[in-house]
């Protein structure tokens, strides 16, 4: 019995060991992608605020801007899927946002970055979205794929080089067929990269990345089990392991890592919880931000794998600090900046 234990644990670590070897040259071929920003505004946001994001990323030593565009239904049983705040079937090129968005990336190219696009669905009342689960699944996906058709087609007219074809839909994510088909629809407007968004606990059981050109993770990966922990070379141990998930579904799938969103809020929080919004009962922690950053940092910053990654919280300074005193994701103006650029450097460097 201890023999095939041991021999069990041989192979499974040979098996992590081609993993880690073998998956750095297929994202290496991706590289060059650059990182960034997502640019987190919502809703009928001033142009100006983008340009700001913008600009904020480009003085960091940042390549690249992720836009968020939202969308909406009913209920998370709803059937239908309309863009935020207009009826259903109004064209996306007849919003608002997309006039403020051909802007924003026009000011992105102008000053030599990539953009993207990352279309979150919201409901009304803004329960999980990673829960939806519509009563006419079928007609979930002719009417999401329908908006993502109108979105794919603006994103290569506008010169966009990555669209996130879904965002944290966990449940749905479970529908290979649907989505396979919503991803065809995107590739028959789109040219550029296609990914989606999936949540850290949930990403493996994915079964279409196939379709996609990289694995794609909202990467807030828990580093600690208490906020008492403050170590970088604790957090730095904890993202290795995760990396080590990471780079073996790379090995399987042959694609790269994308971090669709990574990030970290300025609370004592951050590494036990990091995707937390709950300010009002939160400590402002900067340097726990700061070091949850390097670690990300040490485990990340010259690893090929990693395609390609954009720092949740992109925002003007005097947006964080309105809108959360202070404790939201944004790293700049705070004790993480360093660090951040520092991150910037060591990934074109890498």
């Amino acid at each position: 019995m201890s023999i095939r234990r041991t021999n069990l644990g041989l192979g499974l670590a040979l098996v992590l060991a081609v993993a880690v070897a073998v998956a750095a040259p297929s994202a290496a071929r991706a590289a060059g992608a650059g990182d960034g920003f997502v640019v987190t505004l919502f809703g009928d946001w001033p142009v100006a605020d983008a340009l700001e994001v913008v600009r904020l990323t480009d003085e960091a030593g940042g390549r690249h801007v992720t836009f968020i565009v939202w969308l909406e239904q009913d209920s998370p049983s709803a059937s239908s899927v309309r863009w935020e705040g207009h009826p259903d079937g109004t064209p996306f090129d007849s919003t608002p946002i997309a006039r403020k968005l051909a802007t924003a990336i026009a000011e992105a190219r102008r000053r030599g970055l990539s953009a993207g696009i990352d279309p979150i669905v919201h409901e009304r009342a803004w329960s999980p979205r990673h829960l939806f689960w519509p009563a006419d699944r079928a007609a979930w996906f002719r009417s999401y794929g329908a908006r993502l058709r109108e979105l794919a087609a603006f994103a290569q007219r506008h010169g966009c080089d990555e669209l996130i074809a879904g965002s944290e839909l966990s449940l749905l994510f479970q529908d290979s067929t649907g989505w396979r088909q919503v991803i065809r629809e995107v590739r028959g407007a789109f040219r550029g990269h296609v990914t989606i968004s999936a949540t850290w606990p949930d990403y493996a059981a994915v079964r279409f990345w196939d379709a996609l050109d990289s694995i794609g993770v909202s990467a807030y990966f828990p580093l600690a089990s208490s906020a008492r922990t403050r170590s970088v070379e604790g957090f730095t141990r904890v993202w290795k392991l995760h990396r080590t998930h990471l780079k073996l579904l790379s090995w399987i799938w042959r694609r790269p890592i994308t971090f669709v969103e990574v990030g970290y809020p300025a609370t004592e929080v951050a590494a036990v919880r990091p995707s937390d919004y709950d300010w009002g009962n939160r400590r402002r922690d900067d340097e726990m931000q700061a070091r949850t950053f390097e670690a990300f940092r040490r485990v990340w910053g010259g690893d090929g794998t990693l395609r390609r990654f954009a720092i949740w919280g992109g925002q003007p300074v005097a947006v964080d600090a309105a809108g959360t005193g202070g404790k939201g994701f944004l790293p700049l103006g705070k004790a993480a900046e360093p660090v951040v650029r520092a991150l910037f450097g060591d990934r074109r460097r890498a």
